[in-house]
């Protein structure tokens, strides 16, 4: 939970969440004034990214995470923890992020 420090768990929390170089950073840096990385190639998110953002009156953080793959737990390392700590530890609406066009290598059925 340490890693989670910078976010405030009593505002409302989207958390961007999905597979690898599906547009994570690139939706976060549209709708915040975070300026995350944005690379062609996979795995150039390695922390956690809180930015904010105003929709009617209403206040939310917005929280880009390293993308993660579908494998065993004890497989993961410690970037892919940061969103699995995110996922189980924060009250958060969850935007799943997928890319139909398969270019980031992985199919919606993965």
């Amino acid at each position: 939970m340490a890693r989670l420090s910078s976010i405030d768990p009593n505002t409302r929390i989207i958390l961007i969440y999905g597979y690898p170089n599906v547009g994570k950073s690139s939706f976060i840096n549209k709708i915040t004034r975070v300026d995350v990385d944005v690379q062609p190639y996979a795995f150039t998110t390695k922390s956690l990214f809180v930015g904010h953002t105003d929709y009617k009156y209403l206040r939310y953080q917005v929280i880009d995470t390293p993308g993660i793959l579908d494998w065993p737990f004890e497989d993961c390392n410690i970037i892919e923890m940061c969103s699995i700590t995110a996922l189980a530890y924060l009250r958060a609406a969850i935007l799943f992020f997928l890319d139909v066009s398969r270019s980031c290598g992985y199919s919606i059925a993965q």
